[in-house]
């Protein structure tokens, strides 16, 4: 079974863990190289690159690279915004100048977001209707327990794709990605997606490239949440990705909805 390999495309300093620090270091860039090395790493897998439009006008040539190697290119967003900080109004507003910066340099159509920090909750229903109205086929800015919450609710207006957990009930532990990637035994990753593979249930993966280029920990006079969140485990992050690429199957979100509904026929 395939599981879904995604990338939250952002520089470093875009972080919510670096927000409100203000210092001339945020010169200080690895998104190229570290997606140079992403790329290297899963040849010859798709996998799902969800990424912050105002980045993608610094790397037009890679952003077609990418799109060119197979793999689907997603929002982000424009910035790295949480869900908690937008109206309705300015929602639309930046998810459609986000999709036509995309599509206008891939040519390709924008049918996926994830919300930064998986930060969709059940008070943002308007936003799903957004996205369905804009024309996207799917949605991945939720936890495991928030789609639970809205599975409970009833239907939702577009396909959700939820960050992975592990646990019943209304408190699932995270896994997959992210900080619980790199500080979780990968013993324990590796155990919660073979059962979630066995019960017929894919697993989300999800790295940030920062967490595979950390040269940034270098920028003097860090923010301490920096380093507590983004810098704890982030030596093991690329052996981590390695060994999952070895011992699973994955593909682009796209890739596995499009071979599901053929499936389905």
């Amino acid at each position: 079974m395939k599981n879904y390999l995604t990338f939250d495309w952002e520089e470093w300093s875009d972080t919510a863990s670096m927000e409100g620090w203000n210092s001339s270091a945020t010169s200080v860039k690895i998104l190229q190289s570290a997606t140079e090395r992403i790329l290297e790493m899963i040849r010859p897998l798709s996998a799902t690159f969800f990424v912050l439009a105002t980045r993608v006008k610094e790397h037009v040539a890679l952003i077609r690279r990418i799109s060119k190697d197979g793999h689907e290119i997603a929002l982000h967003g424009l910035e790295h915004v949480p869900m908690s900080r937008y109206s309705p109004v300015r929602f639309r507003e930046d998810i459609l100048t986000a999709k036509n910066i995309v599509e206008d340099i891939t040519g390709v159509p924008v049918i996926g977001f994830r919300a930064p920090n998986f930060s969709m909750t059940v008070q943002h229903r308007w936003a799903l209707d957004i996205l369905f109205s804009c024309g996207f086929k799917y949605d991945s800015s939720m936890s495991l327990r928030v789609f639970r919450d809205y599975s409970r609710r009833g239907c939702l207006p577009i396909r959700e794709v939820p960050r992975s957990g592990v646990g019943p009930g209304m408190l699932p532990l995270p896994f997959g990605g992210g900080v619980f990637l790199r500080i979780y035994p990968y013993a324990w990753t590796r155990s919660w997606i073979r059962q979630a593979n066995a019960c017929g249930e894919r697993s989300m993966v999800y790295v940030h490239p920062w967490e595979l280029d950390a040269s940034w920990m270098k920028v003097h006079r860090l923010p301490w949440r920096a380093r507590a969140l983004m810098g704890s485990g982030v030596a093991a992050a690329k052996e981590r990705l390695s060994r999952l690429l070895k011992d699973f199957l994955f593909g682009s979100i796209r890739d596995i909805l499009d071979d599901e509904k053929v499936n389905d026929r």
